[in-house]
């Protein structure tokens, strides 16, 4: 999420978009890393990620897009 400073040793993948949650097959370029304390907000509240040049950028479930997070 934009601004999280959580290193990648308190993080868990994510699924960038809800496809899974009706059984599509899920493959590494559809998964990006998410911290402990945002991963349940992201799932609970159905944001949707893309990747565009490289970085993560997060959609509120209405499809505003909030922001990106890059390779630090």
């Amino acid at each position: 999420m934009p601004g999280c400073t959580a290193p990648p040793a308190r993080c868990q993948a994510v699924h960038l978009d809800r496809r899974w949650v009706d059984g599509a097959g899920v493959s590494a370029d559809e998964l990006a890393l998410g911290c402990y304390d945002h991963h349940p907000m992201i799932d609970r509240q159905h944001w949707r990620g893309r990747i565009i040049d490289g970085q993560v950028v997060w959609g509120r479930p209405a499809g505003a897009p909030v922001g990106s997070t890059g390779p630090p």
